[in-house]
Parts: structure tokens; sequence; C-alpha cells
């Protein structure tokens, strides 16, 4: 099986088990052909039950966050096959201790395979915050699979700018974290997110780049925001309410984020 079939396979759809949700079924199709989709020998995989994974064509490296059990897994896509990383997957809730009475919950799973990062998104209320994850940026060989190369152990944090160790009157908070939509040209990343203003929670996007530092960008928010807004003409006239979905079109320079109104 060569680099360039893998990357052209796509690991998207899902569907549950009967094993109680602790487990998920993985379809992989090869669509070297677009018009004749066929499915990979050995798919469907068994992953933990999940709503977010993301996809390393270039190492065959798939991570997969655990709904059940707030673990980052991360596997090893060869010969058809699919191996976890030798070592324990990460404990998402040890390396991101931080109480609340809101409950700890991780969103979105985005890659920037040039620079071999993971993000996801933490929403916990105040806690909320980008979640910047580094694995080995070593390329497998059609003998070597990247479980050779990496293990879980590999895998380390970064910290973001959200410093949620600090008291919440001396750092910038946000309500909600929902997507890190990357740009893959040069590494920065727009994090979809919650703005507290006047009760509510209101959509913004936050420029971060690829040195975990704010970016330029409006200053709506406390410095580091830009609302997501309604207009009439060029005047802002509401403030609107995320889902989060966004991307980046990295080659126009241009950010899309979706946004509603209130009510």
């Amino acid at each position: 099986m060569t680099e360039a079939t893998w990357k052209q396979r796509v690991e998207r759809a899902v569907r549950k088990t009967n094993e109680a949700q602790e487990q998920f079924q993985l379809l992989a199709y090869d669509i070297g052909d677009p018009d004749q989709p066929v499915q990979v020998a050995g798919s469907p995989f068994l992953i933990p039950a999940t709503s977010a994974l993301a996809l390393d064509p270039a190492r065959r490296l798939l991570f997969v966050e655990s709904l059940l059990h707030d673990t980052l897994h991360a596997f090893d896509l060869r010969d058809d096959q699919l191996v976890p990383l030798p070592g324990a997957p990460l404990e998402l809730r040890t390396l991101y201790p931080q109480q609340h009475q809101a409950g700890f919950s991780v969103h979105s799973l985005s890659l920037d395979i040039y620079r071999n990062r993971l993000y996801a998104t933490r929403s916990q209320s105040i806690l909320s915050e980008l979640i910047a994850i580094d694995y080995p940026a070593a390329l497998p060989t059609a003998e070597q699979g990247y479980g050779q190369l990496a293990s879980h152990a590999d895998l380390r944090p970064v910290p973001d700018p959200f410093d949620v160790d600090a008291d919440i009157e001396q750092r910038r908070t946000i309500y909600d974290a929902h997507v890190a939509a990357v740009d893959l040209q040069r590494g920065h990343v727009f994090l979809t997110a919650g703005g507290w203003e006047a009760m509510n929670v209101y959509g913004l996007l936050v420029a971060i780049t690829r040195d975990m530092a704010f970016g330029r960008g409006c200053d709506d928010y406390h410095g580091f925001g830009c609302w997501l807004q309604a207009y009439s003409g060029a005047t802002p006239v509401e403030r609107l309410r995320t889902g989060g979905a966004a991307c980046v079109d990295y080659s126009h320079q241009v950010v899309v984020a979706t946004a509603f109104k209130a009510d």
C-alpha cells in the first residue's frame, strides 16, 4: 500500500456497534477513483466512541478522542490495519485538571500536518481554551509504520495563551470553545468561541499564532477577540451566536465562521 493511496483515503463515516457505545466502527474507503470508492480491506475498524477524529495522511496517523473516557488515542494506519501507538492513551483530564461545575468536554480535532501539531477545543465555561499537542515529525516508510517511530508518550501538550490556572480577573477568558480552524500556510489558528456580554454568551473569533500567542485582530472583546455580528451596511447592529463551524482559505487569507441570531 503506497503513501499516495493512503493520502486518498477517507476515514470519516462512523457508525455505532452494539457494545454499549464503548466503541464505534470506522469505515475507510479508497477513493483513488472518486467515482467508485472501494472499502479498504480490514474496514470497518473498531475505535473508541467519539465525535472527533483527525487524520494525518503523510504519517498514516489517526487521532481519536474518547467521548466516554476523555482520552486521546493515536493509531497507526498500516497494511490495512488500525494499530494503537505503543503506550497508554493520553489522559486529558490529567493534562487539564482544573475543576468547574460545567462538565469537561473536548470538541473538534484538527491537524497542522506541516508542523506536526494537533489542535482541539476544551469547552468548559470559564475554563474553555485551545488544546495544542505536538507529535514527532518522523515520516514512516513503506516498510515502517509510524508506531515504530513514536508512541503515545511522545505526544507533548503545548501551553495556549489562555492561562486557566490564573485568577479570572487576571487573565483573558472565553466562555465556550468550538472549532480550531488552521491556516496551513502560516500555521496560525482561528478559534470560534463564546464571549460574555450583557448576561449572554455571543460568538467570537480569536486569532492565535503558531507560537501560541494572541494574534493581531479585532479589539472588540477585551482586546483579543472579534465579535461575530450582523451588519447594516458597514455598521454592526447585533451580536450573533455561533455553533462553531469555521474554515480557513489560506490562499486568499480569509477565515469564515457561521453565526445565527440569538432569538
